[in-house]
């Protein structure tokens, strides 16, 4: 093995090798851990396209707003606070309780993310057409719960003859998730996600084998350059003494 080391010819052929190896090694560590999104194919379709004309927003007047914030205000004394759950039923949208009966949703089992609102601490409309309005509603919880500020959006619909709005849908806004504010309100801790390995962990062990590669070059290297360092220091000391 030794004798095969002396040859310059089989060194440089270790050399690429182990630098080819080393490099594919890198570049499938980065490949690994920084994957490209998957692309989406494409879909076509014989049928004509269809035109979908958007709704053209309607002004809030103070009457409309007045009429969306208390419907809003009712439907959270009630489904959110979940107090009186059974008052809520002429509240909501049909969307919102298909597939329940009124002695089913009276027992509280709905799908209204709950919080224990104390009061109101601030509302602004989100957006506005002849027949949906959506509007931020920030709730503070009552006194003695571990529960923060929180957002919600609800958006409500217009039904029937006299312009009832009802609420179609309740969503927290924010980094709270619905499942946590659910065992929140219950008096229970959320659940922290579990934790997983991404692909920057996979990158470690693909870099260990770039190294085993790597490391006889910079072994070839260092000893080529003190070679080149001991020559020219032999050839220094062999111009001095004549």
């Amino acid at each position: 093995m030794r004798s095969r080391l002396a040859s310059p010819r089989f060194r440089r052929r270790l050399f690429w090798t182990c630098a080819l190896l080393g490099v594919a090694a890198l570049v499938a560590g980065v490949m690994v851990a920084f994957p490209s999104p998957a692309k989406r194919p494409e879909l076509f379709s014989n049928e004509p396209p269809q035109i979908v004309s958007e709704a053209k927003s309607v002004p809030a007047d103070r009457t409309r707003k007045v009429q969306v914030l208390d419907a809003t205000l009712r439907f959270v004394s009630t489904a959110v606070r979940r107090s009186h759950v059974d008052a809520s039923w002429t509240l909501v949208d049909p969307s919102l309780k298909q597939g329940f009966t009124r002695t089913e949703w009276a027992k509280g089992n709905i799908p209204v993310v709950p919080f224990p609102a104390g009061e109101l601490a601030g509302w602004k409309i989100d957006w506005s057409y002849a027949d949906d309005v959506g509007l931020d509603v920030a709730l503070l919880p009552q006194k003695g719960s571990k529960l923060h500020a929180k957002t919600f959006l609800v958006e409500l619909k217009r039904h029937g003859p006299r312009g009832h709005w009802l609420v179609a849908s309740w969503v927290p806004k924010g980094v709270s998730a619905e499942s946590d504010l659910a065992t929140a309100s219950a008096g229970q801790k959320p659940v922290p996600p579990p934790q997983t390995l991404g692909g920057k962990w996979l990158l470690l062990p693909l870099l260990g084998v770039a190294a085993v590669f790597l490391l006889p070059l910079s072994v070839m290297a260092g000893r080529g350059w003190l070679r080149g360092a001991r020559a020219q220091r032999a050839y220094r000391r062999s111009l001095n003494s004549h």
